[in-house]
């Protein structure tokens, strides 16, 4: 699975590096005035029907970052959409690798965002 998004997000890596050495530098690059907003809460707790009804309302106001998981994907779930199903060893290289803005372990499975994942939605 690795290999099928890093040609994807190749184009973003200059700005995801950019902001990893100099996040301020990074930012002043970027030609949009954006603010993240981050929905955070337990399984089942409505952060997908709170997501959906905000890009439905405001459809230019809002992206979504696609989160990296070692989970299985669940019916309906795509990869590159839903979240990158990556395995337990590629998502601990990218980790190793300073990859990503957060991770944690959560039910025996890890979740992250990557630099990139956030970057090429600017």
């Amino acid at each position: 699975m690795y290999n099928s998004y890093v040609v994807a997000e190749t184009a973003a890596y200059k700005l995801a590096h950019q902001c990893v050495s100099s996040p301020s530098a990074a930012l002043a690059s970027s030609t949009k005035m954006v603010r993240p907003v981050v929905v955070s809460g337990p399984s089942g707790g409505g952060k997908s029907t709170i997501l959906k009804k905000a890009f439905q309302e405001y459809p230019d106001a809002f992206a979504f970052s696609v989160s990296h998981t070692t989970r299985q994907p669940r019916p309906g779930e795509q990869d590159g959409k839903d979240y990158w199903f990556t395995s337990m060893r590629e998502m601990s290289e990218m980790i190793k690798m300073g990859q990503f803005v957060e991770h944690a372990q959560f039910g025996g499975n890890m979740y992250g965002t990557r630099f990139v994942s956030v970057f090429v939605l600017y």
